[in-house]
């Protein structure tokens, strides 16, 4: 049993899912962190004149380790929404041919460094630096950072959409009642446009009436 702010979270059965943010953060992959961050944000434990850290790629694309984190931790939607603006796409991995091209022009004493290191237990940290650096060799293009933004203007663009989104919905309930407020008017005009000319129906509520019981006044309303 975990406590996740106010609350107390059964555990059970999230480990296996969330055993996964180990190797990615021995990787290189720092979106737990940034989202552990975003968590102390919503709770109000940072200024709001504090910058965010370096927003990590691929906040719009969590995995599964990652969205089990965010929904364990309870991020707020719109808030994760609002950090995914500025990060970038996660990159695709480099073509086979592009790696061995890569690895060729390297030295034999970086190589032999490098085995090593995998066998002495460094492989997921060397996995994650090697395939950085074959990215940024046949990725020529320098994407500029955007300015950092502060916990304040975060929160602040949050509570924007939220807004955003319940007035759209104020508008799409007032839309969805107006059509069904017509579709029963419409009934209604068929409804006693069906009764002109029907003669015996009133003489039928006139029986009913003089019955002067319940059930028969019933009877004459329907």
């Amino acid at each position: 049993m975990t406590k996740a702010g106010r609350a107390w979270v059964e555990g059970e059965g999230q480990l296996a899912t969330l055993v996964g943010l180990r190797d990615a953060l021995g990787g290189g992959d720092l979106r737990s962190l940034y989202l552990a961050w975003l968590v102390d944000v919503q709770r109000g434990y940072i200024d709001e004149e504090e910058e965010e850290p370096s927003v990590p790629a691929g906040l719009a694309e969590l995995d599964g380790p990652h969205v089990a984190f965010a929904a364990f931790m309870a991020v707020d939607a719109d808030l994760l929404a609002v950090a995914a603006e500025t990060s970038a796409l996660l990159k695709s991995a480099p073509r086979r041919d592009a790696v061995l091209r890569w690895l060729a022009s390297q030295s034999s004493a970086d190589k032999d460094r490098w085995l090593l290191e995998v066998i002495e237990g460094e492989g997921a940290q060397l996995r994650w630096e090697l395939g950085r650096r074959i990215v940024e060799a046949s990725n020529t293009r320098v994407e500029r950072a955007p300015a950092p933004r502060t916990a304040g203007e975060l929160i602040a663009r949050a509570a924007t959409i939220l807004e955003e989104r319940e007035r759209r919905e104020e508008l799409e309930r007032a839309e969805r009642w107006r059509r069904a407020a017509e579709a029963q008017a419409a009934a209604r005009r068929r409804h006693l446009d069906g009764l002109v000319g029907r003669e015996e129906l009133w003489r039928e509520v006139d029986v009913q009436i003089a019955a002067r019981l319940p059930r028969a006044y019933d009877r004459a309303v329907e």
